[in-house]
């Protein structure tokens, strides 16, 4: 999987469509039409592990955690599965097609120029934070903290967030066309460390024993290239934001979030304030 599919809910970020909703005197709030159905409705990539497979088992960590967060709410969760060709998880669900999408980095300054994203939706309580993580070969280096390895070269995939920082604060970068070209980089010596988008990397390593390369044990992403993920609703949605707020701080008080997202190969940071 590249990281182009993992970065896609970053990019939700800034591909939301205009959403108007009526304002009816009197009509139920979200939570109360949702309670009342029985159903919330969740957009979610169906072909996008670890976060979401609409065919698969294991489902992916974000299916998994939505449907612990319905339970919750006394509901059962309905996924409606984006067409990521055409259109975004914000942008299905500014225009309606459901009632909330997880797996969203929370950005509230994020904004397309014509969407103004920030405005139109808000963000839940985070459930986990990721981001950017340095890989190694066994017996590589294991730096707590990018600084040690300024003046080594570092594996990066084209284009990508890690690419845009790295450069910015004068990393020697040797860069890659998709994050998986990052290990043949590692293998031959062409890079010292790689530097690779948590989930991803992680959900790669455990789904191919032959891949010989671990994550830096004790690393945590740093600022600039980490961001805490929870779940949007609409703006005009508070109530269903408060009711996810609340199944969320249980989700992450009893270790379920981090349980379900380790099953996954992936790393789990805490929240960061």
């Amino acid at each position: 999987m590249t990281s182009s599919a993992g970065m896609r809910r970053l990019g939700c970020l800034v591909g939301g469509l205009l959403f108007v909703q009526s304002s009816v005197v009197g009509a139920p709030s979200a939570l109360e039409r949702i309670k009342a159905a029985g159903v919330v409705v969740i957009c979610l990539d169906p072909d996008n592990l670890p976060y979401s497979h609409s065919k698969q088992t294991p489902p992916g960590f974000d299916v998994e955690i939505s449907e612990w967060l319905a339970k919750e709410l006394g509901v059962t969760a309905k996924f409606h599965w984006v067409d990521t060709i055409r259109d975004t998880a914000l942008g299905e669900l500014l225009e309606g097609a459901c009632d909330c999408a997880p797996g969203t980095a929370i950005d509230t300054s994020a904004a397309d120029e014509m969407a103004n994203l920030g405005e139109k939706v808000l963000f839940s309580w985070p459930y986990y934070s990721t981001g950017y993580v340095v890989v190694t070969k066994d017996g590589g280096p294991q730096p707590k903290a990018l600084a040690e390895v300024k003046d080594r070269k570092i594996g990066a995939e084209a284009g990508s967030v890690a690419d845009y920082h790295l450069n910015l604060k004068g990393y020697d970068r040797r860069l890659y066309p998709r994050q998986e070209s990052i290990f043949s980089g590692l293998d031959s010596g062409e890079v010292t460390v790689g530097f690779m988008w948590a989930p991803n990397v992680g959900w790669m390593l455990k789904t191919d024993p032959q891949l010989k390369f671990k994550l830096v044990d004790g690393y945590s992403p740093e600022p600039d290239f980490r961001w805490n993920v929870g779940v949007a609703v609409r703006k005009n949605d508070p109530d269903l934001k408060a009711a996810l707020d609340t199944a969320i701080q249980k989700l992450v008080a009893t270790q379920q979030a981090q349980r379900i997202i380790a099953s996954y190969g992936a790393p789990y940071f805490a929240p960061f304030p």
